[in-house]
């Protein structure tokens, strides 16, 4: 994968779910950050809003005219001006504590008293909304790791006739990666969880069948006719699996199958001697004629004897006949398949000796060595029993239409090239065609040769016990069926790494001499699957469930609109019914209103805005507004400062001679 990856924010649909369930809006970490906070301060004013709600609720379902206690009115006041669940319940706690002192009761009476419900229910107000506070993460959690990657740079590589070496060290570099993921992430005593969560799956399945039929001609197969081995990776959605996103109606799925059977070779051997150096020496060589090769020689593989003597390790080569293809080898008769890729496996032990003796058709070691020791002690070692070894394997491919009964939507298991024309046989709608279109050019590479092709013996899980040209390990009776599910898994990670980069757009391709073929700019079908790629846990990014962000923006907006509106439209409706006791209780138990009443009290006048929430006094800086203190006189009990200015004129009124309060004229007032 390109090391700037690019990746798609914003909303789009995940259709490993439904359309609902799968929207999701995948941000940048510091953008998802900014929106989960939101969400978060949404999530504690709309808790806010829903305690002034039922606490409206409750208040207006308490007030009547009739008198009441000083408690009753004291949880009104707190009914009223208290912002939050939590602060409401801390208040109510204290009050009935108060007053719980005050008429003496035991402590464990608490739950005898008038407040303790409304304790418990603003408690579990303020639980839900910080328990929903918390969990709001799980908006992330839905939605999944999957993130879409923009595909601007969106093509697979090629390369022309002339440019072989670029090829080559593509390919090349192509199997060392992918390798290199399918021994962290298909081998299960390995499996790396942190290195392997990039695909959409972290392997590809697969089940085996170790009595296959031979897959050529069945006298050439080794062990017999029905001894071979078979990898079958069974039908893989290509969203489920290789995680092209596409609803139902637009997806396909794909086979691979790759048989292998060690190869009786001896009926293509020949020796042969070449002179060396000038024709001072001559070797011999081992000619295995299986068909003419690239090389112009009438032989497909040739082995020098003499690499035994220079101490030289495993050696592995390889070649392959792709069916319908001009091929850099022509199979003789025996091992030529029109239905399927056949790839040979030239194995060379060379100088390895071996601890231990195995019958492994490959790796065959039964001839007994010993040496003296220094103190005399002998020490036992095996050889290899033939200088070379073979196995054959053969690649099947099919793609199916899922919207299809049965076979009727999918073309012949056969080789790579028959998914070209076949596809077109299916049923496939548009989409479907592209995506099984860009699934057959990821595979060019994703072959069993191809796994190991250029990497001579590093493709052997058997070098990993390779010690100073001895191989310590007690190798299995089926170390071959070993090395081939190894090859058939790099194949597989290929298969997931060259999707992955067709999206991302293939990196260093240009350097190697080749270039990128774009899908074309009016191709909607090519350029829509090229943004489907889907891959997981990219560092930098976070999804979110569109579904719980809607939800948690809507009841949250819906609860804090209604917490400010609701006892204005509610006081509406009670003044044209004519309820306005509750209205104008709601309105009086507000702190500032009930500020102006104990002013009242103390008789300073002159107020207005006495039905609304702010009141306010006829003139703000008049001398006569001046509103008096705290009398603490008595520190037990303080008191509001006395209007002395009102006391003094209503006082002094009867006492001031010569005034005249009403003059009465023929039994008039005048």
């Amino acid at each position: 994968m390109s090391s700037d990856t690019s990746i798609y924010t914003g909303l789009w649909v995940n259709h490993s779910r439904n359309t609902v369930l799968g929207a999701t809006i995948t941000l940048t970490t510091r953008d998802g950050g900014y929106l989960q906070a939101f969400l978060v301060l949404l999530i504690t004013i709309a808790g806010g809003a829903f305690w002034r709600i039922t606490s409206y609720l409750i208040h207006q379902i308490r007030a009547d005219s009739g008198p009441r206690d000083a408690l009753h009115y004291q949880q009104q006041a707190v009914l009223k001006n208290s912002d939050s669940a939590l602060g409401a319940a801390w208040t109510f706690a204290r009050v009935s504590f108060g007053w719980r002192q005050h008429v003496r009761t035991r402590w464990w009476q608490f739950w005898q008293s008038r407040t303790v419900y409304l304790i418990i229910l603003a408690l579990i107000i303020a639980a839900a909304f910080g328990a929903a506070s918390i969990f709001s993460s799980q908006v992330t959690k839905s939605a999944g790791t999957e993130v879409l990657i923009n595909g601007v740079n969106c093509g697979f590589w090629t390369f022309d006739g002339t440019v072989t070496t670029g090829w080559e060290l593509k390919t090349l570099n192509d199997s060392i990666s992918a390798a290199s993921y399918a021994r962290q992430c298909y081998d299960t005593n390995n499996t790396n969880p942190l290195q392997c969560n990039t695909y959409n799956v972290p392997q590809i399945p697969w089940t085996t069948n170790q009595n296959a039929s031979c897959p050529f001609q069945s006298h050439t197969c080794l062990l017999g006719p029905t001894t071979s081995y078979q990898m079958d990776t069974g039908a893989l959605d290509s969203h489920d699996i290789l995680g092209i996103d596409a609803k139902l109606s637009e997806r396909v799925t794909l086979r691979k199958v790759a048989t292998c059977s060690p190869i009786g070779a001896l009926p293509y051997a020949v020796l042969a001697n070449q002179t060396v150096d000038g024709g001072d020496m001559t070797d011999e060589y081992i000619q295995l004629n299986m068909g003419t090769a690239f090389t112009g020689f009438n032989w497909t593989y040739e082995y020098n004897t003499h690499s035994y003597f220079v101490n030289q390790g495993y050696d592995l080569q390889t070649i392959n006949a792709l069916a319908g293809q001009n091929s850099s080898w022509k199979p003789v008769q025996a091992f030529n398949r029109t239905d399927a890729d056949v790839s040979m496996f030239f194995f060379a032990p060379n100088a390895i000796n071996y601890v231990y003796s195995t019958s492994d058709p490959m790796f065959s070691a039964n001839i007994e060595r010993n040496i003296t020791n220094m103190d005399g002690t002998p020490l036992f070692y095996y050889l290899a029993d033939q200088w070379i070894t073979v196995t054959g394997c053969v690649d099947q491919y099919q793609i199916c239409n899922p919207n299809k009964p049965g076979l009727e939507g999918c073309t012949p298991l056969g080789p790579l090239e028959w998914l070209l024309n076949e596809n077109l046989q299916i049923g496939l709608n548009m989409y479907q065609f592209e995506t099984a279109g860009t699934i057959f050019l990821a595979m060019r590479e994703s072959s069993m040769f191809y796994s190991v092709n250029g990497r001579g013996n590093s493709a052997l899980k058997a070098q990993s016990t390779i010690f100073s040209n001895q191989q310590v390990a007690n190798l299995p009776a089926n170390q071959w069926q070993i090395e081939a599910s190894g090859w058939f898994a790099i194949s597989l990670a290929s298969l997931q790494q060259a999707l992955v980069e067709r999206a991302t757009g293939p990196a260093n391709i240009i350097e190697y001499g080749g270039s990128i073929r774009a899908p074309a700019a009016n191709d909607r079908y090519s350029q829509a699957v090229c943004q489907r790629q889907m891959i997981r846990n990219v560092a930098g990014y976070q999804n979110f469930s569109t579904l719980g962000v809607v939800i948690i923006l809507v009841i949250g907006t819906a609860l804090v609109v209604l917490g400010m509106v609701i006892d204005t439209v509610v006081g509406w409706i009670q003044a044209w019914f004519h309820r306005h006791h509750a209205r104008l209780s709601w309105i009086e138990d507000g702190y500032l209103q009930l500020l102006r009443l104990a002013y009242e009290g103390a008789e300073y006048e002159d107020w207005e805005k006495c039905v609304g929430d702010i009141p306010v006094t006829v003139a703000l800086d008049e001398e006569g507004q001046r509103l008096g203190g705290l009398d603490i006189s008595d520190l037990d009990h303080p008191r509001l400062v006395k209007n002395v200015s009102a006391t003094s004129s209503i006082d002094e009124i009867p006492h001031q001679e010569g005034t005249q309060l009403l003059q009465w004229e023929d039994g008039q007032p005048t």
